[in-house]
């Protein structure tokens, strides 16, 4: 006789089991979430907490805290362990979590992650299911992926360091171990290939994306320097997620190699270091040597030094950009800092590295008053771990700006967008210098369109020699989204400017900021009184960067110089 309460596996009514019943509290805690005004009996709420409550004392949680396939009438089976009924319930209390902030839901949760990773799985830590020897037919192949899915999302909001080892150990065995020339994967994660199929590969993509940090259109690379993906040699973990060399880093060696990008299209590409240093010098000692290079081939691509001098304040982030060609597609890359350890040398602090674009910044380097490192190594805040509202990110004092107009992009997403439409950030502007706000916007929940990341443009235009600051303020609340921050990206504005003049050479060479894709005239005038303007050359704003330079081959005595388009 079936045990009363919860689901049966079929309509025959013989059989209570794991798997309906994991998967009924899943989407009735996510259709609780996105359903405003649901309370009380018969509610999605209702129902979740209660088929939380009869499968917590049904009994198919064994002693072992490992979930059994069912139950004979009120006691467990002693059933298979399969590992998506691990992985099920993982999102169920997740997501119970996110809507109660109660903690014991995490507490049950980590119990049946922790007992899964050191149970179910080979000598090398690799997830094994039950069924491997025998192929596990049409859906086991697929359980595995499931599993980890759900233990990510688990770790996005733990961070637990046992997660993580597990993740990032399957994704490497998956890609080494279980993978051929045509890039298909088997069931056997830790090896050796056996067949293909959809769900094996399905499955295989789950855990070799698990860590996968997000790419976007807007900006294809920015991470943190002490984000996991890149190694470091010497040097010291520095601030949220950046690493360094301090007093103690007295031997020379790599500060940041890796982390062998390998998606970065063909051509030109252009890689920002964000770099500061606790005291400043005019001397023209090198500090760190800053390099992109190919791994396969084991070239340098390009390379820079980059000397004590190089930095006008202290504690002050410095952009220094390496202009480089990708030669091969999926070619590794790697963005090394290798540090000289000159005597005498200040602290050194490496933000972030960010690819292409005018300028970035990462939003784990940035300050913050409120939030939280997510499963990605990006920083978000939310209502359940962030009780007041506060600076999401502030920061950093920007520096080195020509005037003129530009454009900050606040690269942001929610978990939830279609709740209500109330605020839920201000993003800002800040002239640090004045003490005022340039510019500032309020952002509407129902401003996000999805829940992948956005960027918000907010254009403003900066004064020469001065500061700034790029600010989120999140604005918590009992319903308030999860808000995350990727990055902060400045690009031109709608209007061109010369941001320079030099000589190289002893022709006059022009920078210039404006459209990436867009070409310029260069016009001239030896007087501007009255001006006559001629049209000596174009300048083409190369599309990785937002600007450029043109070098006047014909210099006069004296001339003007002008932007014009078309």
């Amino acid at each position: 006789m079936a045990c009363p309460g919860g689901l049966f596996w079929s309509r025959s009514r013989t059989y209570k089991n794991a798997i309906p019943n994991e998967l009924f509290l899943l989407a009735a805690i996510r259709l609780h979430q996105r359903t405003p005004g649901d309370t009380g009996i018969g509610s999605f709420y209702y129902w979740a907490t209660n088929e939380w409550a009869w499968f917590k004392a049904s009994g198919m949680i064994n002693s072992a805290n490992l979930i059994n396939d069912g139950l004979n009438g009120c006691a467990n089976n002693g059933g298979t362990t399969w590992t998506y009924n691990q992985g099920v319930i993982l999102g169920g209390l997740v997501n119970l979590y996110k809507v109660t902030g109660t903690p014991s839901y995490l507490t049950e949760a980590t119990a049946i992650a922790t007992a899964a990773i050191t149970s179910l799985v080979d000598a090398n830590g690799v997830l094994v299911e039950p069924c491997e020897s025998g192929g596990c037919g049409g859906d086991g192949p697929q359980f595995k992926g499931i599993f980890v899915h759900y233990l990510a999302d688990l770790y996005d909001l733990t961070r637990n360091p046992a997660f993580y080892t597990f993740l990032h150990n399957n994704a490497h065995a998956v890609w080494f171990n279980d993978r051929n020339q045509f890039n298909q994967l088997g069931l056997h994660w830790d090896g050796p290939l056996d067949s293909q199929d959809a769900a094996r590969q399905s499955s295989a993509m789950m855990a070799v994306s698990a860590l996968a940090e997000p790419v976007t259109l807007a900006l294809p690379f920015a991470r943190g320097a002490g984000d996991p993906s890149f190694s470091h040699a010497i040097g010291v973990a520095s601030g949220t997620l950046g690493w360094g060399a301090n007093s103690t880093t007295t031997s020379p060696g790599f500060l940041q190699y890796g982390p062998y990008v390998t998606y970065l299209p063909p051509g030109p590409h252009a890689a920002h270091f964000q770099i500061s240093v606790g005291a400043v010098s005019n001397s023209p000692s090198v500090l760190v040597q800053l390099e992109v290079r190919e791994n396969n081939g084991g070239s340098s691509v390009a390379s820079a030094a980059v000397p004590w001098s190089a930095f006008p304040a202290a504690n002050q982030g410095c952009d220094f950009v390496l202009l480089f060609t990708n030669l091969t597609a999926a070619d590794p890359l790697e963005f090394r800092v290798y540090w000289n350890a000159v005597a005498g040398a200040p602290s050194l602090f490496i933000n972030d590295v960010t690819i292409d674009g005018l300028r970035n910044w990462s939003g784990v380097g940035l300050t913050h008053d409120v939030g939280q490192l997510d499963g990605l190594n990006a920083w978000e805040a939310d209502p359940r771990r962030n009780s007041a509202s506060g600076y999401l990110a502030r920061g950093p004092g920007a520096g080195g700006m020509a005037a003129g107009d530009y454009v900050a992009g606040f690269e942001l997403k929610v978990d939830n967008f279609n709740w209500d439409t109330t605020t839920v950030a201000t993003i800002s502007v800040d002239d640090v210098d004045e003490g005022v706000v340039v510019a500032s916007e309020n952002l509407a929940r129902n401003a996000f369109t999805s829940v992948l990341y956005q960027t918000f443009p907010l254009p403003f235009s900066a004064v020469a020699g001065h500061h700034y600051d790029f600010r989120v303020y999140w604005i918590t609340g009992p319903n308030a989204p999860r808000l995350t921050l990727r990055s902060v990206q400045l690009r031109p504005g709608a209007r061109p400017f010369f941001t320079g003049v030099g000589l190289s050479g002893g022709q006059p060479v022009l920078s210039l900021v404006g459209t990436p894709g867009q070409t310029y005239g260069i016009l001239a005038s030896p007087s501007l009184a009255p001006p006559v303007w001629s049209r000596i050359g174009s300048v083409t704003v190369p599309s990785f960067l937002g600007s450029a330079q043109f070098i006047d081959s014909v210099p006069s005595s004296n001339r003007f110089y002008r932007l014009v388009y078309p």
